[in-house]
């Protein structure tokens, strides 16, 4: 893997939910990591599962299981509310 660059920031969106998001998250919210500064308001729980997804895309990894324009669908732990992530490299 490549060193992070100082401009590598993930776009997390959350996608859909189904049932009751214990953060009220919401469709179309969506949060910044910018390098390895944490993010403010997303779900603790949620953000300890993204978070390996998001060290290896700030890292340029080639991960096999990313669509075509590399970006991740990850869903939340909470296996009665579903909540999925897009997990999107950015410029932004």
């Amino acid at each position: 893997m490549n060193e992070v660059s100082l401009m590598a920031k993930v776009m997390i969106t959350i996608k859909t939910v189904e049932g009751k998001c214990i953060a009220n998250h919401q469709p179309g919210d969506s949060f910044i990591q910018e390098n390895e500064i944490t993010v403010g308001g997303l779900c603790s729980a949620a953000y300890n599962t993204l978070y390996p997804y998001i060290v290896a895309m700030l890292h340029d990894a080639n991960l096999p299981y990313a669509d075509k324009d590399g970006n991740l669908c990850i869903r939340c732990p909470d296996p009665e509310n579903r909540v999925v992530f897009e997990l999107k490299k950015t410029e932004e």
